[in-house]
């Protein structure tokens, strides 16, 4: 327990030895992926919105609604509002600090490389998939949203000690 004590005092004066600036500046992840997490929630709930006004707009049959792509279209403007709103998220909530462009630039690679496995994979929407097709399709759809915001978060918090 003694030697404990001895290790603390140093480590104390050599941070009350810092200029206060450089203390203030030091980021710490917790913002970003506060930020991270609040605009992919208002990224999801703004681009599904949009996206079922924009998709159930778009029917196969005029006079069937079964036809209508409200689901898709929710699908699509979610994904494409997590991928805009977590970096934009991550770096308003980190007081702009960090590299909102290759924040940005991460998580569109992602969700174009995760986009670019389900057409790979062969897998349809209308039905019609295999038991392995589904399987990537979840490992995706789970996987992706979850590279994008540790991705965002890493990103941010590098960049913003600058």
């Amino acid at each position: 327990m003694t030697g404990a004590l001895r290790v603390v005092p140093p480590l104390l004066a050599v941070a009350l030895a810092l200029p206060p600036r450089a203390v203030a500046q030091s980021a710490s992840p917790a913002r970003p992926a506060l930020g991270a997490l609040l605009g992919g929630a208002a990224g999801v709930l703004v681009g599904g919105t949009a996206g079922a006004f924009v998709g159930g707009n778009r029917c196969g049959e005029p006079a069937n609604s079964d036809t209508c792509m409200l689901i898709e279209g929710i699908a699509t403007g979610a994904a494409i509002g997590y991928t805009l709103g977590i970096p934009v998220g991550a770096h308003l909530l980190n007081r702009r600090r960090g590299d909102l462009r290759m924040s940005l630039a991460a998580s569109a690679a992602l969700a174009a490389a995760g986009y670019g496995v389900l057409r790979a994979s062969g897998v349809r929407w209308n039905g019609g998939t295999t038991p392995r097709q589904r399987r990537v399709a979840a490992v995706v759809v789970v996987s992706v949203p979850v590279l994008q915001y540790l991705a965002t978060t890493a990103i941010e918090t590098a960049t913003g000690r600058r």
